[in-house]
């Protein structure tokens, strides 16, 4: 092996251990308030331990995700946690940026084009960080692989292997999730149908070309009374019919052979087979199966759903170059328009990743450039049909996926669009090409800057990422069971290790509102039922509620994690947050503390002690010689030996508040609690150290006075000999109210 080739193979492995380097360490460091993380993994689990999907366990996903992780799971003996979807995230995640990078690789042969393109669709999927283990990691990862599969196929001329791939990718999509399945075959449909109709006339193609333009007003056609919805399907009309016009103009001569169809179908029909009669195996029944599958995603939108938004002037550029695409792309004038079109789109992008690698590339993403996603697959060049062909195949997906942000505009944007960054990378290398065609010697120092600036930019945007790491780099482990790597910001990991903690000790049932079911894979509680989704108030139907009101009502140490803030949110949104069991709950619940966004809710009439939990009571007389009391609820382990107390502000870098290692820095009274919070008797006073095992009640009388500590920021600590932490508490705080639960039970107790 020669220096050069080893030094050029360095750079590469560098390059990837970067990627997966950043594509890891944002992971392992986000945690989202909704938690459609922990809806997932705990759905998971809960297939691989019963079976039945669908007639017990609650999906809204397809089957061949459950078989295919569940089938996993069982041959290395994995269980589902955090940290294994956390792990198969980073890999769907750098593996499709791989594989992105790969199909720019095999188009262009340059190194910085495919160093982009990598680089570029990291930077576009950062959502993967938001929902770890969500379906639509899987659905890109499958995608990439399509793209990168499907357009080799097309290079070696082997429609053959072509039609089966693409008969297995469409299957195995809608089987995962189907709005993106179906949109792959959609696209598949309005690329190939040309292959299949040589020598089509005029009409035929207008025909064709509104049919397959129609169809996203059909999807939202319950929504067309909002502007939102037709400027959405605006957009997806005009990047779908730019798609079909121009593939009929660059379609060749001769019809494909109609044995190929039958190739895909068949690929499709037997992928499809398998899996559903995996599926009937392991419980799920037919009836069941149409309905989460089927018939229960189709209501989706009229029970939840996100305006799509979109920049000013999207509607009046895609159409605008639509028309273009209308009067024909081989004629001069014409050409030259959308060459100067693709240029300034270009440059507003790779601008963008410097300037909001994040919100703005996404917004001009769906605004501008997906819409007129076939102009960037256009090359221009008389000599490059066969590439042309294979971009346009790849566009068409990009256009068709364009429509998953439909009904929910969050994390379906990136997943939606991610295909734009490869294709974005491929026409800034035509333009290199082009540059050193046109000027010579000349054009090659601006191709070169062409390309220079576009690696800057992506290199900018990944110095972003870099950076954010960088500033959570002090962040707190979670220290729960099956978070191994998780490190969040301090407030973030004490709050979910309190509320944990008291779920454990005080139940013997959890349940979430909304679901959050992270909480029941840290905590090792059951929910009340099998069927369990974040929006349960709108998603299970009345059958599935009163069982879970039935379990809820039977358990007297059931137990809820609410977060007001979250029904607020929707609320105000006006998403509706009701119905049987939501009602019951207000009527049956109550909160025993509040923490950050959180509440603690027991069963009426139940008093707990609230563990890990502290008040701050501040003396109005300023000559007092203890003026500040801090009373604090710990339960302390066997081996216990608490010998220090440190209070401090919930920062790394910050010293302690307070400190008591001694009795000249503070009074300290004890008393016994029970699980109830019901004493042993009067609190007394006590030294160090404090032995467990047990539930105390801590009274902390401090000689400084704490009227600025910031009482929501701040954290008790509890250290033995060895400096070791054995108990922690955090200060509560008011409780909120909640739309619709305030109003049934006016008489909820408040701090």
């Amino acid at each position: 092996m020669t220096a050069k080739r080893l030094g050029i193979l360095t750079v590469y492995a560098l390059g990837i251990a970067c990627l997966l380097s950043l594509a890891t360490g944002l992971v392992f460091t986000t945690y989202m308030l909704y938690d459609d993380e922990g809806y997932v993994v705990w759905t998971l689990r809960q297939f691989t331990a019963h079976g039945h999907l669908y007639d017990q366990v609650y999906s809204q996903y397809g089957p061949l995700f459950y078989l295919g992780y569940g089938l996993l799971a069982k041959i290395f003996a994995l269980e589902w946690t955090n940290t294994l979807g956390r792990l198969i995230t980073v890999h769907h995640w750098w593996l499709t940026s791989l594989l992105c990078g790969f199909w720019v690789w095999r188009e262009t042969r340059s190194r910085a084009a495919t160093a982009i393109a990598a680089s570029a669709t990291l930077t576009h999927l950062w959502q993967m960080t938001s929902e770890p283990m969500h379906p639509g990691g899987t659905t890109t990862l499958l995608l990439a692989l399509a793209v990168a599969a499907g357009t080799e196929s097309l290079r070696r001329e082997r429609a053959d292997h072509f039609a089966l791939l693409a008969g297995l990718a469409g299957a195995a999509l809608t089987l995962i999730k189907i709005n993106v399945g179906i949109f792959f075959l959609l696209a598949l449909a309005s690329w190939g149908w040309w292959r299949f109709r040589a020598h089509t006339r005029m009409p035929e193609r207008w025909v064709i070309t509104v049919a397959f333009a129609a169809l996203p007003w059909v999807l939202m056609r319950p929504f067309l009374g909002e502007h939102w919805a037709r400027e959405f399907a605006t957009l997806a009309s005009a990047a779908i019919a730019g798609i079909v016009l121009v593939s009929a103009e660059r379609e060749t001569e001769t019809a494909d052979n109609w044995s190929n169809l039958g190739r895909c179908i068949g690929a499709a029909t037997g992928l499809t087979a398998i899996v559903l009669f995996a599926a009937f195996a392991t419980g799920s029944s037919w009836r069941a199966l149409w309905e989460g599958v089927v018939a229960g995603p189709l209501q989706h939108p009229n029970k939840y759903h996100h305006a799509i938004p979109s920049l000013p002037g999207a509607v009046i550029w895609s159409l605008g170059l639509l028309a273009l695409a209308a009067g024909g792309t081989k004629r001069r004038w014409i050409r030259t328009t959308l060459l100067a079109s693709q240029a300034g789109a270009l440059g507003v992008y790779f601008i963008g990743l410097v300037a909001d690698p994040i919100i703005f590339n996404l917004r001009t993403a769906m605004s501008y450039f997906v819409p007129t996603a076939w102009v960037f697959a256009l090359s221009f060049s008389p000599d490059n049909a066969p590439a042309e062909r294979r971009r346009l195949w790849v566009a068409a997906i990009l256009a068709w996926q364009y429509l998953h942000a439909f009904p929910i505009a969050g994390s379906q944007m990136g997943w939606g669009t991610f295909l734009w960054a490869p294709l974005a990378a491929i026409s800034l290398n035509d333009w290199h090409r082009r540059f050193q065609e046109l000027w010579g010697m000349r054009g090659r120092w601006i191709a070169a800057g062409v390309l220079t600036a576009g690696l800057i930019s992506v290199g900018h945007a990944n110095f972003n990422f870099a950076s954010t790491l960088w500033q959570r780099r002090d962040s707190d482990p979670l220290e729960l069971p099956g978070s191994a790597g998780m490190m969040l910001p301090a407030s973030s990991s004490s709050a979910l290790r309190v509320l944990t903690l008291n779920a454990r000790v005080h139940g013997d049932t959890l349940f979430s509102l909304p679901g959050t079911f992270s909480f029941n894979i840290w905590s090792e509680l059951p929910t009340p039922t099998l069927a369990n989704t974040t929006h349960w108030f709108s998603l299970l139907n009345v059958t599935q509620q009163t069982a879970i009101r039935d379990r809820l009502s039977q358990d007297k140490r059931a137990v809820m994690i609410v977060q007001p803030g979250l029904i607020q949110f929707l609320h105000d949104k006006n998403i509706p947050v009701n119905g049987l069991l939501f009602d019951w709950v207000g009527l049956n619940f109550t909160p025993a503390f509040a923490l950050e966004n959180y509440e603690f809710w027991v069963h009426r009439d139940r008093p707990i002690a609230p563990l890990s939990t502290a008040t701050l009571f501040v003396s109005s007389d300023t000559a007092a010689p203890w003026p500040t009391r801090i009373r604090a609820t710990v339960l302390l382990p066997p081996t216990a030996r608490v010998t220090r107390v440190e209070l401090r502000e919930l920062r790394a870098a910050d010293s302690p508040l307070w400190s008591a290692a001694d009795l000249d820095s503070a009074r300290i009274e004890l008393a016994r609690l029970n699980s109830s919070g019901q004493a042993d008797g009067p609190p007394r006073a006590t030294g160090w150290p404090i032995v467990g095992p047990g539930i105390f009640q801590l009274d902390f009388y401090l000689k400084q006075s704490a009227h600025e500590w910031p009482i929501t920021r701040l954290w008790l600590g509890f250290f033995d000999t060895d400096g070791h932490r054995v108990a922690e508490a955090r200060f509560t705080v008011p409780f909120h109210s909640i739309p619709g639960i305030a109003q049934l039970a006016p008489t909820r107790n408040q701090q």
